[in-house]
C-alpha cells in the first residue's frame, strides 16, 4: 500500500501543469486509504533517523545493510511528511492509540465520496470558487463521521487552513518566512510544497 501511496503521491507532484497549491488538496484526498498508518510510522522513522548519529561513515561503508536501513528510513521520512503536508505536518495524537484500532475498517465509499466533494468544493465553478464555503464543509464533513483519520476536526481545519493560505498567497504570502513574526495560524508553505515535489 505505502508503495502504490507513493506513485499517488507522485501523480499529485508532477507535471508542469500541477500548481504548487493544488498538492495540498490532491495529498489529502489520495492518502485517505492509509492516513491511519501515518503517526506510528512518522514515529518509527523518526526513532530510526535519530540513531543515523551514532554511527560514523566507515560504519555505514562497511555495513551495507545498515546503510540500506537509513536510506529506507529517510525515503519513508520524505514518504510521511508529505502526506501530513494537508494536516500542517503534525502527526495526530498518540501514535500507540492505532494499536488499539482492530476494529477499524476503511470505507472506501465514503474516502471516494469525500473526494469527489472536495474537488467540486475547490473548483472554480463552485458557490466560493477556490474557497471552502462554509455549506461546502457542512456537506464534506459528515463524510468523515465515522473516519478514525482524518476526523472531521482536520478536515475543518484542513478548510479554514486553506481558506486563509489562498488570502496570504493573493497577497504574496508563499512561505513561513514571509510571514510576519506575530503570525500563529495554520498556513500552507509553498515552499515546503516546492522542496517535496522536488
Amino acid at each position: 500500500e505505502l508503495q502504490e501511496l507513493e506513485t499517488l503521491l507522485a501523480s499529485c507532484m508532477s507535471g508542469s501543469e500541477q500548481s504548487l497549491k493544488s498538492i495540498f488538496p490532491c495529498i489529502m484526498r489520495r492518502s485517505l486509504k492509509v492516513i491511519d498508518l501515518m503517526p506510528l510510522l512518522s514515529s518509527v522513522v523518526e526513532c530510526q533517523l535519530s540513531r543515523e548519529g551514532c554511527y560514523d561513515s566507515s560504519d555505514l561503508t562497511n555495513n551495507p545493510g545498515l546503510a540500506n536501513l537509513f536510506i529506507q528510513a529517510t525515503r519513508f521520512n520524505s514518504l510521511v511528511r508529505s502526506v501530513m503536508l494537508p494536516y500542517g505536518g503534525s502527526a495526530f495524537d498518540n501514535p500507540l492509540e492505532l494499536l488499539r484500532l482492530e476494529d477499524y475498517v476503511f470505507n472506501a465509499t465514503l474516502a471516494t465520496a469525500f473526494s469527489d466533494a472536495l474537488v467540486l468544493a475547490l473548483a472554480d465553478s463552485s458557490s466560493g470558487g477556490e474557497f471552502i464555503t462554509s455549506s461546502e464543509l457542512d456537506g464534506l464533513l459528515p463524510l468523515m463521521a465515522s473516519s478514525h483519520l482524518p476526523r472531521e476536526t482536520d478536515v475543518a481545519l484542513f478548510a479554514e487552513t486553506w481558506n486563509r493560505s489562498l488570502n496570504l498567497w493573493e497577497e504574496g504570502v508563499y512561505s513561513a518566512s514571509d510571514l510576519p513574526t506575530n503570525f500563529t495560524s495554520a498556513f500552507f508553505d509553498l515552499n515546503e510544497a516546492e522542496e517535496l515535489k522536488s
